[in-house]
């Protein structure tokens, strides 16, 4: 056996219906190896993508997202996940692609750093771009039911990210990673990346099940605290239950990437609210009924963090709570995985009373929509919105499986010569953007491969 063999044995990456299915293990230096080596095309392209978007958003670059991060979250990164990011540099480099630890960190660091910049620009710090654009999308749409609600009374867990189509393409990773010490895990993520930077779906062997959905307008955030990315991933990887999970969250919080998190521990049924943004939260936790997940803010103090009019029923948040909300009440008792299809593929938008795809319905598409999405500086018609679905049940967390779709649950693609003949104001992404097709659902394990 090589070097190489050695350092990538049990380790496997293979495409599956549009899904790169990655599986890492080991120590944190030789796990983030594996990552590295087989993500690294991914890993300098993500950061090309990231450069273009905060000069845009913010008139930042590159250099000075390293220096950035380094001096903001470096000394806060343990030292097992600070030996699997420079694993994950190491692996880049041996296929040939020039990133180092730095970058990294940096692409890690990409939800605290937005959270960061918008701050400084809410405070009149950072001057900004003469043209701006959104560095990070902040929309998805997620439930969480249990109890009297479901068919079987155990969790059911369902959610689709919403993203830029310029890199959304690259959130195709579905990443099973297996620590000396620690849970196992199995979450969707973008090359480079730990568990924790933009986590939106995530799972561990003791049956803890997350998602979030990013809160709307947030500008508030303390340089002081701990990353958001560091935190989340712990909590994943050393929690076994709701409240250990959202115990960890919430210490030394920084406020990066303020979300709602839906949380459901599939042992008891027991599922869980956390809203966290920098100065306020507030926790909710059932063994019987529901969440939505839809970016809103629903608690005030979470709101007075914000700068979003949460009483407008156009916004995309109100509307489609209101959606979600009819679609679960309806349905109580019968929830299960068709109704979770079926809900991720929702085409109703409530602020115009009909189905019309658009930023207000819950499967997402900011690109046909008029009005853009204001409460995060999308101009009209802006290359954004679902761009996938996960579906979990009690069941088959605790066998540590889901259900994963990759393109949007409604079945539509799409194909970027079609939508910048139409939109040639966004011709500046094209040189990144790619089609996105929609494939079968299929079932993931973190035990077996594929």
């Amino acid at each position: 056996m090589t070097g190489l063999e050695e350092k990538l044995s049990g380790s496997f990456c293979t495409e599956v219906n549009g899904w790169l299915r990655v599986h890492v293990e080991g120590e944190p230096e030789r796990r983030g190896f594996q990552h590295g080596y087989y993500l690294a095309d991914g890993i300098a392209l993500f950061r090309d993508i990231l450069n273009l978007l905060f000069q845009k958003s913010y008139g930042v670059d590159w250099k000075r997202m390293r220096e950035d991060a380094t001096k903001l979250f470096l000394d806060r990164v343990p030292e097992e996940l600070l030996d699997e990011i420079k694993g994950i540099a190491e692996g880049a480099e041996a296929r040939g692609v020039d990133v180092d630890y730095v970058d990294v960190l940096t692409l890690n660091s990409y939800g605290d750093l937005y959270s960061y910049y918008t701050w400084l620009r809410e405070e009149g710090r950072l001057k900004g771009s003469s043209n701006p654009a959104p560095a990070f999308p902040a929309s998805c749409s997620a439930f969480i039911a249990t109890g009297s609600y479901t068919a079987d009374g155990g969790i059911v867990l369902a959610h689709n990210m919403w993203w830029y189509y310029i890199n959304g393409y690259l959130y195709n990773v579905v990443m099973s990673l297996k620590p000396t010490d620690g849970n196992t895990l199995m979450f969707q993520t973008f090359p480079g990346a730990i568990c924790g930077c933009t986590l939106d779906w995530c799972m561990n062997d003791k049956g803890i099940v997350v998602v979030e959905t990013t809160i709307l307008g947030a500008v508030t955030f303390n340089p002081d605290g701990v990353p958001y990315f560091v935190r989340t991933r712990m909590a994943h990887q050393y929690t076994d239950s709701v409240d250990g999970w959202v115990e960890t969250m919430l210490r030394e919080n920084n406020g990066g990437f303020a979300s709602n998190w839906l949380v459901g521990d599939a042992k008891t049924g027991e599922i869980g609210h956390l809203q966290l943004a920098t100065y306020h939260h507030k926790v909710d936790k059932t063994g019987d009924g529901y969440f939505i997940g839809c970016n809103m803010a629903f608690d005030e103090g979470i709101r007075s963090e914000t700068n979003v009019d949460w009483s407008d029923p156009s916004g995309s948040a109100v509307a489609r709570f209101k959606r979600a909300k009819q679609l679960i009440e309806a349905s109580k008792g019968r929830i299960d995985f068709g109704f979770a299809e079926a809900y991720l593929s929702d085409h109703f938008d409530t602020s115009v009373g009909r189905v019309s795809p658009s930023r207000c319905t819950l499967c997402g598409h900011i690109e046909e929509d008029p009005r853009g999405m204001p409460e995060f500086d999308c101009d009209p018609y802006f290359p954004c919105g679902a761009i996938d679905g996960k579906v979990v049940t009690s069941e088959l967390a605790l066998r540590g499986s889901f259900w994963i779709h990759w393109g949007r649950t409604c079945g539509t693609p799409f194909i970027v010569e079609d939508f910048l003949r139409l939109h040639p104001e966004y011709e500046w992404q094209r040189p990144y953007m790619k089609d996105i097709k929609p494939y079968p659902w299929t079932l993931f394990s973190m035990k077996t491969p594929p």
